[in-house]
């Protein structure tokens, strides 16, 4: 007969583990984010059916952790491209191409990608003009004002499950 308790606790969390007791098998639910950084102490309890050595028992600690492989996935940035639009062209369509992100894993899911300004007070400004489009951002300015000057932009990409994941461009 078998038994598997949290140490300390008389119980297990059964919305992650199940166990049998006849066989000692232990299924470990994996298929849900909120597991991910799940740690507990586990304790298995082996105790002896036989007439001969009833009530015997034996024991085993050990720490049951789960994290999904996508927090440790690594990112290669996406690459952004220089593009330079003289004053005089703003009216014109503009755009700029990057590159995907990539990671490591490569099944982590879907990403989200926003383009930056380096000048924070400029954000808005940029928020309010330009709109992704497959690997590009574009827009067209529709007032002149917050676009003459030299900017900075990039790309920052973040994994949608992940929000912690992210990296910012060249």
């Amino acid at each position: 007969m078998y038994s598997l308790t949290e140490a300390g606790s008389s119980t297990i969390t059964t919305s992650v583990i199940t166990f049998s007791t006849t066989d000692g098998s232990l299924i470990v639910s994996t298929n849900d984010l909120t597991n991910d950084g799940f740690s507990k102490t586990m304790v298995i309890t082996v105790t002896s059916t036989d007439t001969l050595g009833a009530s015997k028992t034996a024991t085993d600690t050990f720490v049951l952790t789960l994290q999904d492989v996508c927090k440790s996935t690594v990112l290669t940035a996406p690459n952004f491209a220089t593009a330079s639009y003289p004053t005089e062209n703003l009216w014109t369509p503009m755009s700029f191409t990057f590159t995907a992100l990539s990671e490591s894993v490569g099944t982590c899911g879907p990403v989200t990608y926003t383009f930056k300004n380096t000048d924070s007070a400029q954000q808005t400004a940029t928020d309010g003009l330009f709109s992704l489009s497959g690997l590009a951002f574009g827009g067209t300015a529709t007032t002149i004002t917050p676009w003459v000057g030299t900017h900075t932009f990039y790309v920052t990409a973040t994994l949608d499950n992940y929000t912690a994941k992210t990296i910012d461009s060249n």
